[in-house]
């Protein structure tokens, strides 16, 4: 095999320039091999997740009332038809909205499903206007009055429609909602005033189930409207009975009745006077004092939708006791699964750089076929090709360079355990340094006393004491030959390159010179008598 491998420079002149191209194929190769790492980066940009929904569609049994008795809200007494108390199921309503609980749908259940039911609800109808306002400060007498006078910029009225001809009307009575809101940062201008009338009927809601649980969707504006319903107004419901808008009028006018007044007071700036939260949560202060530069927003929309919320659970409800009120709708519902999307297009340029990766490599495999065998990276076959260069003792000296991994092994299976090392060059010569098992300990104290000797050598130096070792490597004592065979014994004396074990009458020799009168230029050293080996 070395005569083989030294063949291939002898023409080095003449093929040099087919020598520099594989070099340059290698370096190619090796770069665009490096290159190809990015099919990773690229790979996993290639696939990402997302969410994807599954549509399903199908119908339920709905338990809703479209329409409620005439004494389900409230109870009214007296002479005047003024509502005095909310009935225990409306009462549990009002109860149940305040907590903010969830609300229940009687024996029906639908998982993450959307539908539309109708249940009783309010053709709502708003018109706007305006009204002037000044409480600017100024130097005439006039301006000054009106500021003092002051007016209101916030208020909210709640009523059941009770004006003269309501009795004559075909749908009875309605709810009529009044908002004055002052919106602006300027002392003068025009306050907002918007008037909106609810006719209680039956409206269709959009809403979404989960389970037993169901929640409106939208707001009041996404509702439809189906048709009005008749409501009894209050002046004809008899002392101790009810109707259905007083509960209602009730709920709100707890909530949201409210107003708020400024006027201005002299020395000490504007005053305002003020009932119910709804005056001071819809409100913008412009500073840290009130001040006619202050501003309200309008309450309407909370309001509509309170009234909104009131009159769908109120029909959940009504529906437990009537269980005739069902309605058989459609729904759609569905899952949504993680799954993985790929972009095909990255996913391409990755294959295509990995691909790179291996088209690169090939050229530096041109020629496999004139090897004349099959050839394998196995370390056993690069060793056995290679051999190891100035050793005779190599353990595969004998082996035919021909042979695969297994004719290897079987070759030399007799020579026993084999284990890794590593050769030392120094000054020229090569020497193996064999870890040697259970010697541990051993080789501990040699260290330890090497560096010991050099300690000792410095520290007693000025007191002319000279300090030296020796290591003799193995010998040829009584205690060597003990518990060893001679195969271990001919195996330890093949380390020395000249394959014999040491004397100890010339350890003794050396031992006397460095005791002797002319050991005063050695000190601090670790002489090797070792004959070439290493322990």
């Amino acid at each position: 095999m070395p005569d083989s491998v030294s063949l291939g420079f002898q023409a080095s002149g003449s093929g040099f320039p087919i020598v520099a191209l594989a070099w340059v194929l290698i370096v190619i190769a090796s770069i665009l091999m490096t290159l190809s790492v990015l099919r990773g980066p690229l790979m996993q940009r290639a696939s990402s997740t997302t969410n994807h929904y599954q549509a399903q569609q199908g119908t339920v049994n709905f338990h809703i009332a479209r329409e409620l008795p005439e004494n389900y809200a409230c109870i009214m007494t007296g002479r005047s038809h003024s509502t005095s108390l909310l009935t225990k199921n409306f009462s549990d309503v009002a109860q149940n909205y305040s907590r903010r609980s969830e609300m229940a749908v009687f024996d029906t259940s639908c998982t993450n499903c959307t539908t539309a039911v109708e249940g009783f609800g309010f053709d709502v109808n708003c018109t706007d206007t305006t009204r002037d306002f000044n409480l600017t400060v100024g130097m005439d007498r006039a301006s000054l009055q009106r500021a003092i006078g002051g007016a209101y910029f916030f208020q909210v009225n709640i009523t059941e429609y009770s004006d003269w001809g309501v009795n004559t009307l075909p749908n009875g009575t309605f709810l009529r909602y009044t908002t004055l809101y002052k919106d602006t940062e300027k002392c003068n201008g025009k306050i907002k005033v918007q008037t909106c009338d609810l006719h209680a009927g039956i409206a269709k809601f959009p809403v979404r189930m989960d389970g037993k649980t169901v929640e409106l969707q939208g707001t009041w504006k996404d509702d439809k409207f189906i048709e009005r319903k008749y409501m009894l107004p209050a002046d004809m419901v008899i002392p101790g009975s009810g109707n259905i808008l007083g509960g209602f009028s009730m709920i709100v006018k707890s909530l949201y009745e409210s107003q708020a007044f400024m006027s201005f007071t002299g020395a000490t700036g504007y005053d305002v006077s003020s009932t119910g939260l709804p005056a001071t949560q819809y409100l913008t202060m412009n500073g840290t004092t009130p001040g006619c530069a202050d501003r309200w927003d309008n309450p309407m929309e909370d309001i509509i939708e309170l009234t909104r919320d009131i009159g769908f659970r109120a029909s959940l409800q009504y529906a437990k006791y009537n269980t005739t009120d069902k309605q058989k709708v459609e729904y759609d519902s569905g899952t949504t699964t993680l799954v993985y999307v790929t972009n095909y297009d990255k996913m391409w340029i990755a294959i295509a750089v990995s691909l790179v990766g291996i088209f690169a490599v090939l050229p530096t495999f041109w020629g496999w076929w004139e090897l004349g065998r099959d050839v394998s990276l196995n370390p056993l076959e690069i060793a056995n090709a290679f051999g190891t260069v100035g050793q005779e003792s190599h353990i595969m000296r004998n082996v035919d360079p021909n042979q695969n991994v297994g004719g290897i092994v079987n070759a030399v299976n007799d020579i026993g355990p084999v284990r890794y090392g590593a050769w030392e060059m120094s000054d020229g010569v090569t020497s193996p340094r064999l870890p040697v098992s259970k010697y541990l300990q051993f080789l501990l104290l040699l260290l330890f006393i090497e560096q010991m000797t050099r300690v000792l050598a410095k520290d007693l130096g000025p007191k002319r004491i000279t300090v030296s070792a020796i290591a003799p490597g193995p010998a040829a004592t009584e205690m060597f030959f003990q518990s060893k065979t001679q195969e271990l014994i001919d195996t330890i004396a093949g380390f020395s390159p000249l394959r014999r074990l040491g004397n100890p009458e010339k350890i003794a020799a050396l031992a006397a010179f460095l005791a002797g009168p002319t050991r005063s230029r050695v000190s601090g050293r670790v002489i090797g008598a070792n004959r070439g080996s290493f322990v």
